[in-house]
């Protein structure tokens, strides 16, 4: 889970809000209602799976219901967060100094009134903004993104065409087409506009062009790469050359790969998910992968639009509202194996989405293991209990989204990346009530008082897979000092 603190304009892609919002009411009453069982979880964890089971007789029920079950999903999610923020109290000897968290979400929070809505704090002029609303020090890093003039292109000389089927959500094809622009530049190839993934859990079917600006995407990186609509009709009917690179690949692995790109003519890359290195590239590429993810990839003016009116909407005059990245979808608890407070026919629901998709390695997983290691993503509750700790007012607004590193490339605005381990570990202490409410708050702000954002150097690690990202903190390589600066 990641959170952004007061964000600039954003934009998001997401289904017809009419639909969602059906969708929503139809499950509202289960989150309402008391939970039958006795163990202590929340309808709203449950109303996940409840839409896979109603059509579970359709052999396309998750192609066909994924989008119903992402926004049942986010619409619960974030009505869960909202409603914890403001219900949790304190019990105990009833003298403020907090005891054991009682776990309760009142129905009437839950509802769609006009002030859960609408209704923020409002702040005069004068009133100093809250810490937690101020952004952390950049400690003079800014972007640094320009392009070398001894690495422009020159000339239209290419050593063959690369097709790219990104694969994956909206983020990780967003970050591995930026990855094969840089890849393109490494093998002096000419690159198709790639095709998006529609078979994946979302099965979208939207296509380069439905989201993303073309033109504008050829026009800020003509001078890298040669970028074309299609192929030359003279290759369309040729058999293309296939193959999904090794992940983590680095730049030696893509310029031996040029030999046989010049003897094929074209090859299509069928997967773009971490098929490069996060360190140890060349600074003009990873300038160029941070000029693509992060300029040349910008959505069409429609979504822009919608991103800029839902941005003003959140903010309702206040400046401040929570952009929160929950994770907490049913492929990802799948993924990881993480479940926790599901019930057991959930928890074999998740497994068997496991088994049956393919290039997911890890079959069976210790879920109480890997989430005491921090592997799950937090679950509503649990952020909930994070936000409330880190002091954010129950008057926020919060939105549902994803993050991708802008946040830091344009100035360190505050992003706080939880340690989930940690969390994890206080939660739990908490509800067997070993430490009070107060301890737990002053533990978690204590604890992430170096997390909120500030520039730190992305490290290398024993291997690539246990690196940070480098699209999620760009730092070496796309922010620098004055000093630093080519």
């Amino acid at each position: 889970m990641a959170v952004a603190a007061a964000p600039a304009a954003a934009s998001s892609v997401g289904p017809d809000p009419s639909s969602s919002s059906v969708a929503h009411r139809r499950r509202l009453t289960d989150v309402e209602r008391p939970d039958a069982d006795g163990c202590g979880r929340h309808r709203g964890v449950r109303a996940l799976f409840s839409v896979r089971r109603s059509y579970g007789k359709r052999a396309s029920s998750v192609v066909d219901q994924a989008w119903v079950r992402n926004a049942v999903a986010s619409l619960l999610g974030l009505l869960v967060l909202v409603g914890l923020l403001g219900s949790h109290r304190a019990v105990g000897g009833g003298d403020g100094d907090g005891g054991r968290l009682l776990r309760r979400v009142d129905g009437e929070a839950l509802g769609w009134r006009e002030e859960n809505l609408t209704a923020l704090a409002r702040r005069s002029p004068d009133t100093p903004i809250p810490k937690i609303w101020t952004m952390p020090a950049s400690e003079g890093y800014s972007k640094c993104i320009e392009r070398p003039r001894n690495h422009r292109r020159t000339n239209n000389a290419t050593a063959g065409y690369i097709m790219v089927d990104a694969n994956g959500g909206l983020n990780q094809m967003r970050m591995g087409i930026s990855d094969m622009v840089a890849v393109a530049k490494l093998m002096n190839a000419t690159l198709v506009i790639p095709t998006l993934d529609h078979r994946s859990f979302w099965t979208d079917p939207s296509d380069f062009e439905d989201i993303f600006d073309v033109e504008h995407f050829k026009k800020t990186l003509e001078n890298d790469i040669v970028i074309v609509d299609s192929l030359p009709p003279a290759y369309r009917r040729s058999k293309l050359y296939m193959r999904a690179p090794s992940s983590w690949s680095r730049a030696s692995y893509y310029r031996a790969f040029t030999r046989t790109l010049k003897k094929v003519k074209v090859v299509r890359f069928t997967h773009t998910d971490s098929r490069i290195v996060n360190n140890g590239l060349a600074p003009h590429i990873q300038q160029l992968r941070c000029r693509t993810n992060y300029e040349a990839l910008k959505f069409k003016k429609e979504i822009e639009d919608l991103g800029n009116t839902l941005v003003d909407r959140l903010r309702n005059g206040s400046n401040h509202y929570i952009a929160l990245h929950l994770r907490y979808e049913k492929d990802m608890l799948s993924f990881t194996g993480c479940s926790h407070n599901l019930t057991r026919q959930e928890a074999e629901e998740l497994r068997e989405m496991r088994l049956k998709v393919r290039h997911w390695k890890e079959k069976e997983i210790n879920s109480k293991e890997r989430r005491l290691q921090g592997g799950c993503p937090m679950t509503p509750r649990e952020a909930a209990l994070f936000l409330k700790a880190m002091g954010y007012p129950s008057t926020t607004n919060i939105y549902i989204v994803a993050v991708q590193g802008h946040r830091r490339f344009e100035g360190f605005r505050t992003t706080i990346n939880p340690d989930r381990q940690k969390l994890v570990e206080l939660i739990d202490k908490l509800d067997e009530g070993t430490i009070t409410w107060n301890d737990f708050q002053s533990k978690v702000k204590t604890h992430h008082e170096n997390r909120l954002g500030g520039p730190y150097q992305r490290l290398s690690g024993q291997s690539p897979r246990q690196e940070e990202h480098f699209y999620a903190n760009p730092l070496p390589g796309c922010l620098c000092k004055k000093t630093q600066r080519i």
